[in-house]
């Protein structure tokens, strides 16, 4: 299985849970692991979707805004002290990009481990979406398999390209998971021709590693020519570790009303320059000013979005 190649241990297959998508699978782990009403920290910025996955479980989102410098364990542990009853940690960072270090992942569960009430949910929807040239990708499966408290998520949408076919995974050696998952499977198990069609991807062909290395060198080519671009037309941006995604620093163009100015940004890039974006309201900055631009196109496309982009930054230098 392609899970296997990310860690020495052997998944035991009693330990891995299927749902319709990583949207129902986290929708699940809230509605076992939680009470209405309870409170999910996560780093802030993060990928708005989010809010409507355990929206529906009753559970809001706690965006927590603290310099990087903070260790991700002491995040949690003062979520934790605020009232907060899970952590859910996204890695790959959409929108940012940026990679958990092993370091950072097993001090967090090594904490989390001694408050057992408390629940560690990774995200790990981009994991072979890392670049070739950035810092190699550390799973939590492993930590998922030692504590009871901690959960990885993983579906096939983004790795995989294959949103439509809603294959979602949990990986937790608890027992409280494995009696709900199988309680509620006959309402939340998959179609079994999903589960055949993933079987002959991932057993019968090579197509599962064949597609991760190109595509992490396809994504690794798309970055570095989209940075390059960027600093041609003179715009920061934060440098991605993973995912598909490059928050661009706009916030020079701002005028007198900030929120409204980023409104204005977006609206003019969409419909007067052919370039759709997303705004850093989307994903909770806390500061206006950044957008999130996916560059996951040939080199012609890229190149051509970034020219119009560069079209428009000249005009707004000129109207300063």
């Amino acid at each position: 299985m392609f899970l296997s190649e990310e860690t020495p241990l052997e998944i035991p297959i009693e330990n891995i849970f299927f749902a319709p998508g990583a949207t129902n699978v986290l929708e699940t782990l809230a509605k076992i692991c939680l009470n209405e009403g309870d409170t999910i920290a996560i780093e802030a910025p993060y990928y708005f979707n989010f809010e409507g996955d355990f929206k529906r479980a009753g559970n809001p989102l706690e965006p927590l805004y603290y310099k990087d410098s903070v260790p991700l364990y002491l995040k949690a542990k003062r979520a934790f002290e605020d009232g907060a009853k899970c952590f859910l940690v996204n890695n790959p960072r959409n929108p940012t990009g940026y990679v958990y270090t092993k370091f950072e992942i097993e001090a967090l569960c090594a904490w989390a481990s001694t408050i057992p009430e408390f629940f560690i949910i990774f995200d790990e929807l981009y994991a072979n979406s890392c670049y070739t040239n950035q810092k190699r990708f550390f799973s939590a499966i492993k930590m998922s398999l030692k504590y009871d408290n901690v959960f990885v998520v993983r579906g096939f949408a983004k790795d995989f390209g294959l949103s439509g076919f809603k294959l979602g995974m949990c990986i937790s050696r608890s027992e409280k998971i494995k009696a709900k998952f199988n309680y509620w499977r006959d309402i939340i198990q998959p179609k079994n021709s999903v589960f055949a069609v993933f079987d002959f991807i991932l057993q019968k062909t090579n197509f599962g590693k064949k597609i991760f290395e190109e595509n992490k060198s396809i994504l690794t080519q798309a970055t570095n020519l989209a940075m390059k671009c960027l600093d041609e037309i003179g715009l920061p941006y934060m440098v991605p570790e993973g995912g598909v995604f490059i928050m661009v620093d706009f916030r020079k163009f701002l005028e007198k009303n900030p929120r409204e100015n980023e409104y204005t940004i977006w609206l003019s890039l969409l419909y007067e320059y052919g370039v759709a974006i997303g705004t850093g309201k989307l994903f909770k900055f806390l500061e206006e000013g950044w957008f999130r631009v996916c560059p996951v196109y040939d080199e012609f496309t890229i190149k051509e979005g970034f020219r119009r982009i560069g079209l428009f930054v000249n005009r707004k230098k000129f109207s300063l």
